[in-house]
């Protein structure tokens, strides 16, 4: 398992250049930046002792690093310090190798002349002038050295650099011309051979310096201890009496558990303070005083749907009559028992003279009153009372695919056209279903079309015509156009989602409804979650 998916796909980028097939050193890492950062710290006169510190998984760990990261900086520190003296080896080898050329050459060269001419005395003048050659050869030679040694130390401009440089072009240009010119007017051949002796002395001193030079340099290599000069002083170990057992579990995990119940309850307490929506009806009868019709508890869209298909059912012995309650089964006349609760209240409103346009709206998006605004019409449907469920909402319409109506004109085509509504009102599931039409709004203004005469001339025929007109229209906090229909219906029932919808948000719809006279038939408790199992719910009754 751990080949196939840590080995494999490591061993994939590798291949491609993404990772190093070398592991990377990070010692070696904190070493190097921690260099860099010494050049910059100034060390007070009394500092002698450094500590250093490492937290491992385990003190054995933990030591190995600390005694590691010693190492590697004593390492770094050494190869720093003696960078520049390896440089100097490496340039005074190659010269003493060149210089060790020479003096082979110069010796053959010498041998070859004493064969060739059997001249082996000098003259006093000619024996002079070549000591005095000798002597002025010697000394360039040694300025030239002295001048690469300065120019190493010092600036190129530097005075004692400009004047020993000065020195040697006088040798060079002056003095050791003038005596060569001199010897040249000696016999050549003496003058030769003394040429080639003094070659010869030149190249052994010159070898004999720089062998003795690079004895030096490789002494002063040896014996460098660093710029810092570090050394270890108590290497870092793990002592026999220390018995190193952190973390103790038989504590820990008590602590742990502790800590984490009261982590999660200060967490939960947080958001319950912050959070200003409502879970359960009393909540909310409680603080805002308003009427709630009930509570509805939290189904899914499959479960929505087979609500709908349930109460949508037909008898096989009269198709004209709807199946009765006791074929529906359990689940759903337990989830249709606050629907019911609901359609008894606006029954109660309907009793009143006029009283049977309703309109259900919600204070934000996606709260659930599609949903309930048809599951009611059917349930009053099933009642036997004869009712239009109207989709006002022209700015999201969700009716037909919540019914599975196929008729693609509606509410649009009625207010903008010519059409007559029975020719677009649809007979499905036991009611009249009015859509909202899928014409293009790009051009039309939802809330012109809601308030044109047109659409309250709708209103008004289908209230003398039907027992109930329930109107679905778009949530309250981002259109204008709930706020017209519950200054022209009878009642507004609101429907607020449980754990999601603010108090805030509710009082702001409540009163924009009540702005325009607006009678609030009830507030609907809606996706309420169940927090009580059932089996501790049926002990508790």
């Amino acid at each position: 398992i751990h080949d196939f998916l840590v080995g494999r796909p490591i061993r994939f980028l590798q291949s491609i250049g993404l990772l190093s097939r070398t592991p990377d050193n990070y010692l070696a890492m904190a070493v190097s930046e921690l260099q860099d950062d010494l050049e910059e710290i100034e060390l007070e006169e009394e500092t002698t002792v450094v500590n250093v510190s490492v937290w491992g998984e385990s003190p054995e760990i933990a030591t190995a690093m600390s005694n590691a990261l010693v190492e590697l900086l004593i390492q770094k520190n050494l190869e720093a310090s003696r960078r520049p003296v390896e440089e100097m080896i490496a340039v005074t080898s190659a010269q003493l190798r060149t210089a060790e050329k020479n003096l082979e050459e110069a010796q053959k060269k010498l041998r070859n002349f004493k064969e060739e001419s059997g001249l082996v005395l000098y003259n006093e003048e000619a024996t002079i002038l070549l000591q005095r050659l000798d002597e002025y050869q010697a000394e360039l030679k040694d300025m030239e050295g002295r001048l690469a040694s300065l120019k190493i130390e010092m600036m190129a401009d530097h005075p004692e650099v400009k004047s020993l440089e000065a020195r040697i072009k006088e040798y060079r240009d002056v003095i050791i011309p003038g005596i060569k010119e001199r010897l040249d007017a000696l016999p050549l051949k003496e003058v030769e051979l003394a040429r080639l002796n003094w070659e010869l002395d030149l190249r052994k001193n010159l070898f004999t310096m720089l062998k003795e030079k690079l004895l030096e340099l490789e002494a002063l290599r040896d014996s460098s201890t660093g710029d810092l000069e570090l050394k270890v002083v108590d290497p870092a170990k793990v002592y026999s009496f220390v018995r190193p057992d952190w973390p103790r579990w038989i504590i820990t995990l008590p602590l742990g558990l502790m800590a984490s119940i009261f982590a999660a309850l200060g967490f939960v307490f947080a958001v319950e303070y912050w959070n200003s929506s409502f879970k359960s009806v009393k909540e909310l009868e409680d603080d805002l005083h308003l009427n709630v019709l009930g509570a509805i508890p939290k189904f899914s869209i499959l479960g929505k749907r087979r609500i709908f298909s349930a109460l949508g059912g037909k008898n096989v012995e009269d198709p004209g009559r709807h199946l009765p309650a006791r074929h529906l089964g359990r689940r759903v006349l337990s989830a249709l028992s606050p629907y019911d609760r609901l359609a008894d209240s606006m029954l109660l409103k309907n009793g009143k003279p006029g009283g049977n346009i309703f309109l259900v709206t919600s204070p934000g998006h996606a709260e659930g009153k599609t949903t309930t605004a048809a599951i009611i019409s059917q349930i009053l449907s099933r009642r036997g009372k004869k009712v239009l469920l109207v989709e006002a909402d022209l700015r999201a319409p969700s009716l037909a695919g919540l019914v599975h109506a196929d008729n693609e004109r509606g509410l649009l085509e009625i207010c903008t056209k010519d059409v007559r509504p029975r020719d677009l009102i649809t007979r499905l599931k036991g009611m009249d279903i009015l859509l909202a039409g899928t014409a293009s709004t790009q051009d039309v203004d939802p809330f012109e079309v809601i308030s044109s005469e047109k659409f309250y001339a709708l209103v008004s025929s289908a209230k003398a015509k039907y027992d109930f007109v329930i109107m679905d229209s778009p949530c309250i906090k981002r259109f204008r156009d709930p706020i017209y229909l519950a200054s022209i219906a009878d009642g507004v029932v609101l429907v607020v989602e449980a754990d999601g919808t603010q108090r805030r948000s509710i009082l702001m719809a409540v009163e924009k409804i009540k702005s325009v006279g607006g009678d609030i038939t009830g507030l609907v408790l809606n996706k309420q979650t169940d927090y009580v199992p059932e089996f501790i719910k049926g002990l508790l009754d």
